[in-house]
C-alpha cells in the first residue's frame, strides 16, 4: 500500500510537472501574442496621428518666435487615436507611455517629435515609426534620430543621419527615404535600448 503509495505521489509530481512546463510554455506564447496584438496598435494608432496632423497642418496657426504645440487641438478635435491619450498641452502619451509632441516650427515646418523612455522595446518602437514614415515619404521632408533631452540641452548630442522624403533627396548627402531599408533603421534605433532618444518626423 506504501509502496502504491509513493508511486502515486512521483506520478502526481511528474503530471504537476509537465503541467508547470506547459503553463510557461503557453505564458510565454501569450506574452509574445499580446506583445505583437499591442505593436500593431502602436503602428496604426501612429500612422493614423502622422495623417490627420498633415492633413490638419495647413489650417493650424503658429507662433514665428518659438515652436507651437498642438497636442490641445489634436484633443478639441477628437483626433487622439486609440490607445493614445491627452498628457498635457505639449504632450499626447500612447499605449507604451512614450510622449509625442504635434508641433509647428517658428520657421513653419510641420513635425511630430516621439520621446523614448529606456526600454528593452525601444529599438522595435522606433524602427515601426521609421517604418510608417518611409510609406509616407512622398509627403515628408525628413526624418532622423537622437539621443533625447541631453542632445536638445547641447550634451553629448549623439544624432543619426537624416532620411529625406522623396522631393528632398537624391543628392550625396541626401539619402532618401523612400530606400531605407530595415538594417539602416535598426542602425538609427540603436541607442533607443539603452538611453532615452527622439525620432522627428518633419515635412514643409
Amino acid at each position: 500500500m506504501n509502496k502504491d503509495s509513493g508511486r502515486s505521489m512521483v506520478e502526481m509530481l511528474g503530471v504537476l510537472a509537465i503541467i508547470g512546463v506547459l503553463s510557461a510554455g503557453a505564458l510565454a506564447g501569450y506574452s509574445k501574442a499580446m506583445f505583437q496584438h499591442k505593436l500593431n496598435q502602436f503602428t496604426d494608432a501612429h500612422s493614423q496621428l502622422l495623417q490627420n496632423y498633415m492633413a490638419l497642418f495647413p489650417k493650424l496657426e503658429y507662433d514665428t518666435t518659438q515652436t507651437t504645440y498642438h497636442a490641445d487641438t489634436i484633443k478639441a478635435m477628437n483626433m487622439i487615436p486609440n490607445g493614445f491619450i491627452y498628457y498635457d498641452s505639449t504632450f499626447l502619451q500612447d499605449m507604451f507611455y512614450n510622449k509625442i509632441k504635434p508641433n509647428i516650427s517658428k520657421s513653419h515646418e510641420g513635425g511630430i517629435t516621439y520621446h523614448f523612455a529606456s526600454t528593452d522595446g525601444g529599438k522595435m518602437l522606433c524602427r515601426q515609426l521609421f517604418i510608417i514614415a518611409r510609406e509616407n515619404s512622398r509627403d515628408l521632408y525628413y526624418t532622423y534620430s537622437d539621443n533625447g533631452e541631453s542632445a536638445a540641452r547641447g550634451d553629448d548630442q549623439k544624432a543619426s543621419s537624416f532620411f529625406y522624403g522623396d522631393s528632398f533627396c537624391g543628392g550625396s548627402n541626401e539619402p532618401c527615404l523612400s530606400q531605407m531599408t530595415i538594417n539602416d533603421m535598426t542602425d538609427v534605433c540603436e541607442q533607443c535600448d539603452y538611453s532615452e532618444c527622439r525620432v522627428f518626423i518633419k515635412w514643409k
